[in-house]
């Protein structure tokens, strides 16, 4: 007989296993463990002896830390001093600073009388004193514009008579007040001593480049214990990059060529003084007026001399 599956039929007898006989066996092996070791022992066949235990290991020493090369923690960023300790200790010297002067103990006429590298007078002649400035130049209180190193104020020379503590306003509001001559004050304050020295070159480099029709000329320099403010020519056309910003019209090879020829002129006359810009771009060319490209060229505050 086939089962179903094609095959010969298992013979059926009394050595045939049981189905139950099967699921039990079969169950002890999972309970029991090795179904073989008992069948053998049942049998008479000897059994191999259990293997003895494996001898334990004495436990691997941690690998020792070289003391020079272990890990140091990362710093607190609040007190590390590439991190905010520093930025808060600057931001409080600097409110200490401004808090001080408010309350007029800062300490800057003390320190100008007592360090002489602290004083303009003394590195650069012709330099006078804010009294001076006060009697010659009426000065207009709102900034004209604002920089890294100094605010530029609009000014006026004053006419004979007027009073030194007269405003830009009541000088402006007296007769002849069309033809005063107008000025730009460049104020800067007194930080350090670098800071000082450099004023003081470039009051030096001005003084040597006088008379240029194409160089902002330095009329005057004036300083207390705390500022320096130096009187330039008037530019009334502003820088020539917000002037060609703000034309409507185009920008031609004609005025390019007329530009560059005036840039060269100056050059040639700053390097003949043995004098080095090292600052030229549009924002330090000056327009004569707003429709004007006559330019002049200012902002000597990093030139050189070479001697």
């Amino acid at each position: 007989m086939a089962d179903k599956r094609g095959g010969p039929s298992s013979p059926v007898g009394e050595d045939a296993p049981s189905i139950p006989n099967v699921r039990e066996n079969f169950v002890r092996m999972l309970t029991i463990g090795d179904l073989s070791t008992e069948m053998d022992a049942a049998a008479g066949t000897p059994t191999s002896p259990p293997a003895p235990p494996a001898p334990s290991r004495p436990p691997v020493p941690p690998p020792a830390v070289d003391e020079k090369k272990k890990k140091v923690p990362a710093k607190n960023p609040a007190k590390s001093p590439r991190g905010g300790g520093l930025a808060a200790m600057m931001a409080e010297k600097k409110r200490q600073k401004e808090a001080a002067e408010a309350a007029g103990t800062f300490d800057a006429a003390s320190r100008s009388e007592k360090d002489p590298e602290m004083t303009l007078a003394t590195m650069v002649p012709g330099v006078s004193t804010y009294e001076d400035l006060d009697k010659q130049f009426a000065v207009r209180e709102e900034a004209l514009a604002r920089g890294n190193f100094g605010v530029v104020f609009e000014g006026v020379r004053r006419p004979e008579g007027d009073a030194a503590d007269a405003s830009f306003a009541d000088t402006m509001a007296g007769p002849g007040a069309r033809s005063l001559e107008r000025v730009a004050v460049k104020r800067m304050r007194k930080m350090t001593r670098a800071n000082v020295a450099a004023i003081a070159r470039e009051v030096d480099v001005m003084g040597r480049l006088r008379g240029h029709a194409g160089l902002v000329q330095l009329i005057s320099a004036f300083e207390d214990d705390t500022d320096v403010s130096l009187v330039l020519e008037f530019v009334p056309g502003g820088d020539l990059l917000k002037t060609i910003a703000a034309s409507s019209a185009p920008y031609t090879e004609a005025d390019a060529r007329n530009m560059a020829k005036q840039l060269l002129g100056a050059l040639a006359h700053m390097h003949k003084c043995r004098v080095a810009h090292l600052d030229l771009k549009p924002e330090n060319l000056m327009c004569a007026g707003k429709y004007d490209l006559t330019i002049k060229v200012t902002d000597f505050g990093v030139s050189k001399v070479r001697q």
